[in-house]
């Protein structure tokens, strides 16, 4: 996983490349992901549609607190 191993990069190309993969996940793609799921959890609620979307939420939500311990 690139935020266990970014640390010990000694390449200065690949580290900012694996630093520039961590920021667009943390601005767009995981962030858009979370926004989505729970647009989703909210719709399903109000028509009154059970859902566990909870769990999909937290581990995104733990990924991005990985994520952001670098600072962008």
């Amino acid at each position: 996983m690139i935020t266990q191993n970014v640390d010990f990069m000694n390449e200065k190309q690949t580290k900012e490349e694996a630093l520039g993969i961590l920021n667009y996940l943390m601005v767009v793609g995981l962030k858009e992901e979370k926004d989505t799921i729970n647009q989703l959890k909210e719709n399903m609620n109000r028509r009154g549609i059970t859902n566990d979307l909870e769990k999909d939420l937290d581990q995104l939500q733990r990924i991005l607190n990985s994520i952001s311990r670098f600072s962008f």
